[in-house]
Order: C-alpha cells, then structure tokens, then sequence
C-alpha cells in the first residue's frame, strides 16, 4: 500500500510514519503542498494523508488539493489538520457521506494509525477495483473504431455505449468466488427514485438496527411508472414474512434433509410459488420471505428514499435489489398474478393416468 502525507511539518507526523515503517510491503513519501499535484499524479497513491494550512496566513490551502483529489481520481483521504473544526462546510459535508474521508484534529497520531489499521482491507479493495475499471475502459474503448466508421460524435451516445460495455465486463463472477447471498442488495440505494423491488421499512420510532420481518414491504410498481408518478400516486407493495413461511409441510416429523434440499431448490430457483426468499443484510435486513399475495398500497409521499429523511414519513428506503435479482422479483410476480385461475374439478382420474 502507498501512502502520500501532503504535510510542510514533517515532525507533526512522525508517529505516523514510524508506524508505516514497520509494516511489510507498505509505502510512502512525503510532500509539501506546492509539490502536491506532481506527486497525487507519479506517486499514484493508495490513501492520502494531508494538512489544510501551511501557516497563519494560508490556512486553505489543502482546499483545491482535497477537491483535485476526490473530483478527479478518487482515493482515499485522512485530512489531519489543526483547524479541522473550521475546515468549510462543502468539505465537511463530503467527509460526513463518504466513509472513506475523514477528517481529524491534529494531535493525538495514534487515531491517524487507528483509521489506516481499519481501513487496510478497504483500501487494497478500492486499489484493485481501480485498477479493473481502468482495464475494462481500455478493453471497452475498443467500440471506439464503430463510431470512427459510422461518423457518430455524439457525446452522450458514446459515453452510454462505453458505460454500458465497462459494466457488462464487470457482470461475469469468478468461478473460483462464491460471493455472500447479501451481494443480491444494491445498499445503500443508488438510485434517486424509487425502483421495483426496493425493500422499505415501517418508520414506527423502532430504532433496532433490524426489525422484525412485518416491518419491511418489497416494492411491485414498475420504475418506470414511479418515476413519473406525482406523490400522491399509490403504489403497489407486497408484505414481508419470517423466512420460515417459504416453505411449509404437513409432515409431523419432516426429513430435515428433504427440507433443506426443498428449501435449496426454492431460493436456486428464485421463488415459491408466491412466496420469494430474501437474504440477511448484515445489520439492516433479517432473513425473510415475500409473500406476493399479501399486497397493500402505499402513496409515493409518505415513503422516504432514505433514512436520513424519514422524518415525517410512514416508510423509508432500507435498500434496492440489484440485477438480475430485481427482475426475478418482477418476474415472481407476474407469475403469481398474471396466471388465470382454475376452477376445481376432478382430476384424480386425470392424476392416475399420468402416474400410471
């Protein structure tokens, strides 16, 4: 790992640099704010760790590094300084939504070391996604030579078709990872409107980090219908269940194998009937199941996109389901209430003749 102190006081990190020395295969280099934007550049660092002031008279100059930083080439920023509690408030508010910027009062170096410490596998994380997006760009870029023949030089068209490739390239797993089931959830929501499939809370005062499973509804309107929608349109959401009501037997002492293998083919295939399988998300989310015939509507008004605006609100935005994941709730759904239904009828004859 590769560590840039931006700092003109060197014996204001020492600590921090002795620790870096001690530690097998990490980095760093020291640099004063006038060499900054050379050394964010050459050095490609993996974390930045920068004061805001050079002196009395200049005490913003960390101000257009920190913003070159995070607007062009993001990584992640420790911003130590002795006027972090008079830092701007557009700066405070980017540390306050990014978790991996923070900002801490000079001093004590032991809590710089504390954060490094925490955020060590993060970092590598974001390294080595980087480092992909950037291959899948130039992988992708290949579509370029299209555009080239057919004289096409609109913009956005490009931008849409190379977004679009990056992210297919990015859509196949590796055969040898087996990902948690929780990696089904976009958390936290990206998308500014609503979606089918989104999963909300009740916003009853509850302050448990997970409620129970009848706290949470899945969204079933289609995107696009709310996201022209007026906010007093209703929407169509189905409850939430424990997760045990998936799948039910009438055998008094049921074959727990023959269970877990029914169980196995239920979640593989996405859905029971009317009843889909949603995984844990550690912390916001229990396990739990959908049940496509217990529908309420809820008005757009009263449901937040977030949890941070839920006050006032009957129901916030816990998470989203990403793809393909979204649209087998969608798809579970059709199923369950397109399908016409039957009337009863004798079919034991029609029964032994298939058998037979």
């Amino acid at each position: 790992m590769k560590i840039l102190f931006i700092e003109d006081k060197t014996e204001a990190i020492q600590g921090i640099v002795d620790f870096i020395k001690e530690k097998n295969e990490w980095e760093y280099k020291n640099c004063t704010f006038g060499d900054a934007a050379g050394n964010l550049t050459m050095y490609d660092p993996d974390l930045v760790v920068m004061d805001w002031m050079y002196d009395a008279e200049s005490t913003d100059e960390g101000d257009p590094i920190f913003n070159a930083i995070y607007e062009r080439d993001f990584v992640p920023i420790i911003v130590f300084s002795a006027i972090a509690s008079t830092i701007s408030d557009a700066v405070t508010h980017i540390a306050e939504n990014n978790p991996m910027i923070e900002i801490i009062p000079k001093g004590d170096e032991q809590v710089v070391i504390n954060k490094i410490e925490q955020w060590e596998p993060y970092i590598l994380a974001v390294k080595e996604s980087k480092r992909e997006l950037n291959k899948s760009l130039l992988a992708s870029a290949r579509a370029m030579a299209y555009f080239f023949n057919i004289r096409n030089t609109d913009v956005n068209v490009v931008k849409y078709m190379l977004t679009k490739r990056i992210q297919n390239s990015f859509s196949h797993v590796e055969e040898e990872f087996t990902p948690p089931a929780w990696i089904e959830y976009e958390y936290p929501p990206m998308n500014e409107k609503l979606m089918a499939a989104d999963i909300i809370r009740k916003n009853d005062g509850d302050d448990s980090q997970v409620a129970k499973a009848a706290k949470y509804y899945v969204i079933l309107t289609p995107s696009c219908d709310m996201a022209r929608a007026k906010l007093d349109t209703y929407i169509l959401v189905a409850k939430c269940e424990n997760a045990g009501s998936l799948y039910k037997t009438t055998a008094e002492t049921p074959d727990r194998d023959n269970v877990k293998r029914d169980v196995k083919k239920y979640i593989n295939t996405g859905y029971n009937y009317a009843k889909v399988p949603l995984p844990e998300l550690p912390q916001k989310i229990p396990y739990m199941t959908v049940n496509l015939k217990s529908i309420e509507r809820l008005q757009l008004s009263q449901i937040a996109l977030d949890e941070k605006e839920a006050d006032g609100k009957d129901y916030y935005r816990v998470a989203s389901l990403s793809s393909p994941f979204r649209e087998n709730v969608v798809w579970a759904h059709m199923i369950n209430s397109c399908r016409p239904g039957m009337p009863d009828r004798d079919v034991d004859a029609w029964v032994d003749s298939i058998v037979e």
